[in-house]
C-alpha cells in the first residue's frame, strides 16, 4: 500500500488577526483526499455546540463512504465542564478526539484526561469524545513562515490540546489499517 499525506490550509489572515475559514460544503476539503486514495482524514478545527449542518454533512459523507474515517479534535473547553465537545466532533459517523497527558510530566499521566480536553455527553445525550490520544505538551512542527533561508523554515515546539491529540489518534489508525491489509506488517 502506497502512503500519501495531504494538508489543508483553512487559516486565513485579516488586518486584525487570524481565523479558520472552514467551506461551506466540507466535502470540498474531503473529497479531494478520498479520489487521491486517502481513507483516514484528521481535522483539527470546530466551533459551536449543537449538531448543526457540519455534523449532518460529515454524517452523510461517511454514510456513502464507508471506507473513509475522519476523526476530529473534540475541542479545548473542558475546563468549563459537561457538554463542551465542538461541532464537526459530535458528528454520528465520525470520531472525536480528546486529550490526555503524554507522560513527560507526573502531572501530564497519559492514563488521566487533559484538563482542557472538552467532555461530552453530546445534547442529544451520545457520549463524546469517542477516544482521547496524547495531546497535552506534545512535540509538533512549528513552521516560521515561508520568508526564511533554506533551512531555517520550520522547527519544534511543545504545544497542547486537541488539534495535537487527533492526528496522533490518525496514526494509529493508520497502524491498525496497515495491520489488517498487509500480511507481513509484523
Amino acid at each position: 500500500m502506497d502512503s500519501k499525506i495531504a494538508f489543508f490550509d483553512l487559516g486565513a489572515s485579516i488586518e486584525d488577526g487570524s481565523y479558520l475559514s472552514t467551506p461551506d460544503d466540507v466535502s470540498d476539503m474531503i473529497e479531494p483526499s478520498y479520489f487521491a486514495g486517502a481513507r483516514i482524514h484528521s481535522d483539527s478545527w470546530g466551533g459551536g455546540y449543537w449538531y448543526d449542518s457540519y455534523c449532518y454533512e460529515i454524517d452523510k459523507y461517511l454514510y456513502l463512504h464507508p471506507d473513509m474515517v475522519i476523526l476530529f479534535a473534540a475541542g479545548n473547553s473542558g475546563q468549563y465542564g459537561m457538554h463542551t465537545v465542538l461541532s464537526p466532533s459530535m458528528a454520528k459517523n465520525s470520531i472525536a478526539v480528546g486529550a490526555t497527558g503524554t507522560g513527560h510530566t507526573t502531572q501530564q499521566k497519559i492514563t488521566t484526561a487533559a484538563y482542557f480536553s472538552s467532555i461530552g455527553p453530546t445534547p442529544d445525550g451520545r457520549i463524546k469524545p469517542d477516544i482521547m490520544a496524547p495531546g497535552w505538551s506534545t512535540y509538533s512542527a512549528i513552521s516560521h513562515g515561508e520568508n526564511r533561508r533554506a533551512g531555517e523554515s520550520c522547527d519544534a515546539s511543545t504545544k497542547s490540546g486537541t488539534s495535537m491529540a487527533a492526528p496522533t489518534a490518525a496514526g494509529v489508525a493508520a497502524l491498525i489499517t496497515q495491520y489488517f491489509t498487509d500480511s507481513k506488517f509484523w
